[in-house]
């Protein structure tokens, strides 16, 4: 009959970080060509797209206390800066407003 792996689980876990590392290797070369040409970049403004398509129904009672908001922040870094560097700024900016914001007001990229 067939030889059955002595760990079916450990098996997974390698196949799994083989792709994990696949994928982390195929970001760096992609990180590499101009922001315009990422397929990072496009995925994320695909998401922000859809964001915006969906937050006046979902986000009713939040407003951002910046301006530009959040939304369009995110595709103005990302469309200059990349998907990778751009998800990143627009992250933080994420993560940075609030209510409670120490600056509130206007924060371009």
């Amino acid at each position: 009959m067939f030889a059955r792996h002595p760990h079916p689980t450990l098996a997974a876990r390698h196949s799994w970080l083989l792709i994990l590392c696949l994928l982390i290797a195929l970001a760096a070369l992609d990180a590499q060509r101009a922001p315009d040409r990422q397929l990072g970049a496009k995925v994320m403004l695909l998401v922000i797209d859809g964001w915006q398509m969906i937050s006046p129904t979902v986000a009713k009672t939040s407003s951002c206390v910046y301006t530009p908001s959040c939304s369009v922040y995110g595709e103005l870094v990302v469309r200059r800066y990349g998907g990778y560097r751009g998800g990143w700024l627009a992250l933080k900016r994420i993560f940075r407003c609030s209510p409670w914001a120490e600056k509130p007001g206007e924060d371009w990229p």
